[in-house]
């Protein structure tokens, strides 16, 4: 665990239209102990993280942990898997076939996966120094449960109120040991352990019911098993990752952990849990319906930042927790969209492009762009009737892109720059070329120029001295975005929407290009 960061109490907050804020800090009182902030990568979205170019996964992981380049989270929650199967994005168990009956040898099985969290949790802890691992399991393995069923509710049989079906209580114990021994053999500690997830709620995918009075009796069973292991670390026990805040408390009340879980989905964190007496942790929230954003405010949006800063803040003042644990870290753009991290970096050039993808992807596409009309011809002179990618073509070198000139073309409602070979070959062919030889308009080239032989001698991206302003060639313009504008600017000089989503787009590609 983290050093301990303490929550310095704020006594007192003035705040006045006519004098400045004053805030006052008692730093003789202390507040709750913070363990860190964190993710999950469980339903094999670690897997999604691997399969990425070692480029692009290098990126993805640094958004996640780097300390200094991304978000630096410091807890890691993995799902610890219940289904007999790995289709779709179950989570594979270790012991896909039962053994028989509950006090049968098990026989357990281990694929150095674990759903690609093995991968990931081993990145996590030895690249970028994360010290809290969390397992939680969302279901014990359907020969365990009333409803033979990894999935669709089904509670462990052996609790109070399901003893029809034999007691699993030992082995489901004794199969979560387990688990933990094979990251042990990693090389990897998990720091804490949770035995249930959402047990107030029935789902189609891995899920398992319990009330608080079932939560206790296998608690009890699982300290035995944790306490009678070869573990070299014995994990913190938690409970039980409620569906919501204010469902927790009879659960903690109940079973005694030693660290209260819960959700914020239908209640958020606003009061402590378990009377304060133990840590809590906010173990998983997130945005379900709204689409994916990297706005930091708009509106208040249920996905933007300033309103995950609020939800952060609150639990940590409101609900005194000492975790905060986001849903999804990073996942594909196919997947739903509550992640903090969306994987589209395979087409993307720069960190900084990156982190801004798709802002704000065109906003405007209600602009035509159709190309069938022919009409004068623009003068290319004029720096704002353009907009568009284009390269240099050297003298002594054919154009590896085209090996004719768009002519752009005057419309109605905007401008069309035709080209003779499909664009997306032309981008890539453009992109691929020597840096900083790629721009957007003239303007931007023009004033590029100027500002790199302000401070002689003038210099490219890598370094080489241009000799003189004579060597720069015509440029040949490429079509890269299927996009028109009408007008570039509104009469008092700001950017369109039109203008401001192409930039938005070209920011993805590289976010030099519209500096």
């Amino acid at each position: 665990m983290y050093p301990p960061l303490l929550l310095l109490g704020l006594a007192h907050l003035a705040l006045s239209q006519t004098a400045p804020a004053t805030l006052t800090v008692n730093l003789a009182q202390t507040h709750q102990t913070i363990d860190g902030f964190g993710v999950s990568e469980a339903f094999q979205r670690a897997l999604t993280i691997y399969k990425l170019p070692a480029l692009e996964r290098r990126r993805a992981l640094d958004l996640l942990f780097h300390p200094a380049t991304g978000a630096g989270f410091s807890i890691l929650r993995n799902g610890i898997g219940s289904s007999p199967d790995s289709r779709d994005d179950h989570m594979v168990t270790i012991q896909p076939r039962s053994p028989g009956s509950p006090t049968s040898p098990p026989s357990y099985t281990w694929d150095a996966s674990d759903s690609g969290q093995l991968w990931l949790t081993t990145e996590a802890v030895h690249t970028y120094g994360v010290r809290t691992v969390y397992a939680n399991a969302w279901s014990a393995p359907g020969y365990m449960k009333t409803n033979r069923d990894d999935a669709n509710g089904g509670s462990l049989c052996g609790v109070p109120g399901a003893t029809n079906c034999g007691d699993w209580r030992r082995a489901y114990a004794d199969y979560l040991v387990q688990y933990l021994r094979y990251y042990a053999a990693a090389n990897i500690t998990v720091t804490h352990l949770g035995f249930l997830n959402e047990p107030d709620l029935t789902t189609s995918y891995a899920s398992m019911r319990s009330t608080p009075q079932q939560a206790a009796s296998f608690l009890g069973v699982l300290r035995t098993a944790v306490a009678a292991s070869d573990l070299a670390h014995k994990p913190l026990l938690t409970c039980c990752d409620t569906m919501s805040w204010s469902a927790a408390p009879p659960f903690i009340s109940a079973a005694a952990p030693d660290v209260a879980t819960a959700h914020a989905y239908t209640s958020s964190a606003t009061s402590p849990l378990g009377g304060g007496r133990i840590k809590a942790w906010m173990t998983e929230a997130a945005d379900n319906n709204g689409a994916w954003t990297s706005t930091w405010y708009a509106n208040g949006g249920a996905g933007e930042g300033w309103t995950w800063a609020n939800n952060v803040h609150g639990a940590l003042t409101g609900g005194n927790v000492s975790g905060y644990l986001y849903w999804i870290g990073a996942q594909d753009r196919s997947t739903n969209t509550n992640t903090l991290v969306r994987l589209v970096f395979q087409h993307v050039r720069s960190p900084e492009s990156q982190d801004r993808l798709l802002v704000a992807f065109f906003q405007s596409l209600a602009l035509g762009m159709a190309d069938d009309d022919d009409g004068e011809n623009v003068n290319l002179d004029d720096d704002d009737s353009i907009f568009a990618l284009l390269h240099s073509r050297p003298p002594s070198t054919p154009p590896s892109s085209s090996t004719h000139p768009s002519k752009p073309r005057r419309r109605k409602r905007g401008i069309g720059l035709k080209t003779p070979r499909e664009p997306r070959t032309l981008r890539a062919a453009c992109l691929a070329r020597d840096r900083h030889r790629c721009v957007v308009t003239r303007a931007f080239d023009y004033q590029q120029l100027k500002r790199r032989y302000r401070e002689p001698p003038a210099r490219d991206d890598d370094g080489n001295i241009l000799d003189g302003r004579d060597q720069f060639a015509h440029l040949a313009v490429v079509h890269i975005l299927p996009y028109m504008f009408a007008l570039t600017r509104e009469e008092n000089g700001e950017p369109t929407e039109s203008r401001k989503a192409a930039l938005a787009i070209l920011d993805m590609l590289d976010y030099t290009l519209t500096i």
